[in-house]
């Protein structure tokens, strides 16, 4: 028999998601014989490729590479002592891709995390190669990440020449950062940030794949894709596509996996829960000489750098690792992964007493009109506001008081909300604090027996609402009665009557305004 390789950084597709496995277990599990590379059945975690078991009369079970594979750089090829692990002071910079709202192009921006310096010499600058941009610390947001252009055209790899830069600076920044695979490179679409090498996806999440040679239609019933740009002056012959897995099953962790993400339930995570912390793109600040956080996801590895006393307290309810970290240092790395590193933030001690500037969120509508804290008697535009903050949060739309919907808010991302109506109260929340407000109201008038319901408005909500689906309950003829006075609204209701289905939403909001509009109306007429 011969000497067993050391190939043990193997997956296998099981129960929604890619399982480590041994090749003793793999061999039973497939009635004791072997599985060829073309099956795709196994995985190698280092480089993402498909392996082959080996095993026969004469063998140990064992996996191992194909010769014909392109890419032949895996570490696990030759008898290694040690398993590969990143090392603890490794991370990359983030790369996202904005599509420029009056060109229409592409373009590609490098995230410069934030660095603990204020003061820089005159001639200190940034240059990044290949695309030759040049930038001076007048760019830097000093108090979080700043989104430098990388230009139109990819590259697969940048550098980040520094000139006069302040001692230290060096473990932020980087001098090389991985760049746009043309084999095949993931965003996350809602932010635009490249996934990093071995990522985690999800289902019904969508993302971009930017690749080199056009991709299948043909994916079945598990997969959503749609090519949605091909472009040679903007995407340099490259393809871009949407695509979003639907169901957890072989073919659409398959499909992701060619492109080195795994699907999974359980992404890979680093969550801060105590104590108090501020929470700002890849930065938690906090002034603390412990801190707890729980790690969850398909994870080998929990790392800090500078290197600190690190304790493992157990497992959350939900299967989640809680640990307690030493901040001995003011800015302190942690990272989570596998082979390479996953998730990363950097704990930042200072203290969060002293008085700072009040987060800043921009609300515009759609014209790009600031909206301010206030009061308005006229609805935005369509219904629509676009928000942008520099901290985490949530927008909140209360009517009456009453919470309708929260919709998260991330730092350095743009949400919009749709449907705001008349007697809609809408909040931005950071933290415990309310930091921005506005109340649209209906100006009252003379004659409070005039009051009435905003039909158009109405209509338009109850058109846009969609899956999922009920019958039509027998309450919807008594909704349809109390609005005789507006034909368009109890048209629509006679015809889900008809159908004998409705949607859940538009149920709901018909139950809301019978309920409470209805009755408030009559309140005042009496």
């Amino acid at each position: 028999m011969g000497k067993e390789p050391s190939l043990t950084h193997v997956s296998m597709w099981l129960n929604h998601s890619w399982k480590a496995i041994g090749a003793s277990e793999a061999y039973e599990l497939m009635g004791k014989t072997g599985v060829p590379i073309d099956q795709r059945m196994f995985i190698c975690n280092l480089c993402g490729q498909f392996v082959t078991l080996v095993a026969g009369d004469k063998q140990v079970p064992h996996f191992r590479h194909s010769k014909g594979e392109t890419d032949k750089e895996c570490k696990e090829r030759t008898f290694a002592s040690k398993p590969r692990e990143y090392s603890a002071n490794a991370h990359s910079l983030p790369i996202r891709i904005v599509k420029e709202q009056y060109s229409n192009k592409y373009r590609f921006d490098l995230g410069l995390i934030r660095i603990p310096f204020t003061e820089f010499h005159p001639d200190f600058g940034i240059k990044i190669l290949p695309c030759d941009t040049a930038y001076s610390y007048e760019h830097l947001n000093l108090s979080s990440i700043t989104y430098v252009s990388l230009g139109y055209r990819p590259y697969e790899s940048y550098q980040i020449k520094l000139k006069d830069q302040p001692r230290g600076l060096r473990a932020f920044w980087p001098e090389r950062v991985a760049g746009i695979n043309p084999k095949g490179t993931v965003f996350n679409k809602r932010t635009g940030i490249r996934l990093n090498y071995d990522a985690d996806v999800l289902i019904d999440e969508p993302y971009l794949i930017l690749v080199n040679s056009p991709l299948s239609l043909e994916l079945g019933l598990s997969l959503e894709l749609e090519r949605i740009e091909h472009e040679q002056a903007s995407l340099e012959g490259l393809y871009l596509y949407e695509v979003k897995a639907t169901d957890y099953d072989d073919n659409a962790a398959k499909f992701f996996i060619q492109f080195n993400c795994r699907l999974t339930e359980r992404p890979a995570k680093i969550q801060p829960i105590w104590p108090l912390y501020a929470n700002a793109s890849y930065c938690v600040k906090h002034n603390s000489q412990d801190m707890y956080l729980l790690v969850s996801g398909n994870v080998t590895a929990f790392k800090t750098y500078p290197n600190s006393y690190i304790e493992h307290l157990g497992k959350s309810h939900d299967d989640k690792d809680l640990y307690r970290i030493s901040c001995e240092q003011r800015q302190q790395l942690v990272s989570t992964g596998r082979s390479d590193v996953l998730q990363y933030t950097y704990l930042w001690k200072e203290p969060l007493d002293i008085k700072e500037h009040n987060p800043q969120v921009k609300v515009t509508d759609l014209k790009e009109k600031a909206v301010f804290t206030g009061l308005s008697f006229d609805l935005p535009i369509n219904g629509c506001l676009r928000f942008y903050s520099s901290y985490d949060g949530y927008i909140v739309q209360r009517n009456r008081g009453e919470i309708i919907e929260r919709t998260l808010l991330k730092a350095e991302q743009y949400v919009s909300i749709h449907n705001i109506s008349y007697g809609t109260c809408v909040e931005v929340c950071i933290g415990h604090d309310i930091v921005w407000s506005h109340e649209y109201k209906r100006k009252e008038l003379q004659d409070s027996t005039s009051a009435y319901l905003d039909a158009p408005t109405i209509m338009r909500r109850l058109n846009q609402c969609s899956a999922p689906y009920i019958k039509a309950p027998h309450t919807l003829r008594n909704i349809q009665r109390s609005l005789h006075a507006y034909p368009q609204l109890a048209k629509w209701i006679s015809t889900c009557i008809a159908k004998n289905t409705i949607s859940v939403r538009a149920y709901r909001l018909l139950e809301h305004i019978y309920r409470n509009d209805l009755a408030a109306m009559e309140t005042s007429h009496e």
